[in-house]
């Protein structure tokens, strides 16, 4: 490629150098014959257009069969132009014909600049040999000619590396945007990506709090039975206390019915009623007990231990009952003897009369 472009600046070097040239003997009135500046010219351009079209995959990426067919119309213009007798329509023309125009792909950089300027320079060397054919001149200034005509060679070659190094720079701000909007491209494909996840996360978010309201309702429910257990709870304690104090009045009437029994031993019959009365009394805190029982079988821990204790209360009430047999039994063996005695009495009252 640096190769390449450097066969193009010699060879628009040499363009110049003719322009110059041309310019400079129109000016000292010295004629050149048509027909070298003609095959120079398109020499010149041949090779130009060879180094172009050499080079056209890396520039405009063209088919090679479109490239060689555009290479083979250059040449036959070429071909059909080198005739001497059409030098002048030659010269007119071949500014516009030879040579592809490449200004409007905006794709090419350097071989682009450099392929314009050529144009340019065919158009004004065309204008120059058709001013050239109506000088007349003489030949005595040719050297200072030759002079003038490096000098502006040097200037040409300045002008053409300036030109080369501000399409360098455009060809840098391009390559610059092509990458700046790959990026863009890229930052799109990311924003993308990112908005798909953020949609994403919004629907996990919206079924996350479906499922934490259905949580919530489902804890309310549990609140719900745990309020209703602890009512019933307290209902059973209630109730425990009730028959707590049932315990405690039963076995001060125990009592009490101890000491009355102890005072009036004598009253067997009331005593009999009073514990009959009091076996009734007992047989409805047992069934009361019962009930109970079956009521709070199916409670919990708390009313387990409230059962241990009515049992508890059951077998003190079963030994306080099993006390009070003893004492009717011993009561019930008191009045045998008494009945015994009084028996004994009676027929030893019956001898003495």
């Amino acid at each position: 490629m640096e190769e390449e472009q450097k066969r193009l600046e010699d060879i628009s070097g040499d363009i110049a150098k003719i322009e110059s040239s041309i310019m400079d003997l129109k000016k000292s009135g010295i004629e050149v014959p048509d027909v070298t500046v003609r095959k120079r010219f398109c020499d010149l351009t041949l090779k130009v257009n060879q180094i172009l079209f050499q080079n056209l995959d890396s520039i405009r990426e063209l088919d090679p069969d479109v490239k060689e067919a555009l290479f083979n119309r250059e040449l036959a213009v070429y071909k059909k132009n080198t005739d001497v007798s059409s030098t002048q329509d030659y010269a007119s023309d071949s500014g516009s014909q030879v040579g592809v125009n490449l200004t409007r792909d905006p794709h090419l950089s350097i071989p682009q600049a450099q392929g314009n300027a050529t144009a340019k320079i065919q158009l004004e060397l065309a204008k120059l040999r058709r001013d050239l054919k109506m000088s007349q001149g003489s030949k005595a200034n040719m050297e200072t000619a030759v002079h003038t005509l490096q000098d502006k060679d040097k200037e040409s070659h300045r002008e053409i590396s300036e030109l080369q190094r501000n399409l360098r720079s455009k060809d840098e701000k391009l390559r610059e945007a092509n990458l700046m909007a790959t990026q863009a491209r890229s930052l799109e494909v990311r924003l993308r990506s990112v908005t798909e996840l953020h949609d994403q996360l919004q629907t996990d978010l919206a079924r996350k709090v479906v499922d934490c309201d259905r949580i919530q309702e489902h804890l309310t429910q549990r609140l719900l039975q745990n309020h209703r257990l602890t009512l019933r709870f307290n209902n059973a304690l209630y109730r425990y206390q009730q028959l707590g104090l049932q315990h405690d009045a039963l076995k001060k009437s125990g009592i009490e019915l101890k000491e009355r029994l102890d005072k009036k031993s004598k009253t067997f019959i009331e005593l009999d009623e009073k514990l009959a009365a009091e076996a009734r009394a007992y047989d409805d805190l047992i069934v009361k007990h019962e009930s109970l029982d079956l009521l709070y079988h199916d409670k919990s821990t708390d009313c387990d231990r409230l059962k241990k204790e009515l049992d508890a209360s059951f077998n003190e009430l079963s030994r306080t009952r099993q006390m009070l047999e003893k004492k009717r039994t011993d009561l019930r063996e008191v009045g045998e003897r008494l009945l015994k005695q009084e028996n004994s009495y009676v027929s030893l009252l019956k001898t003495f009369s």
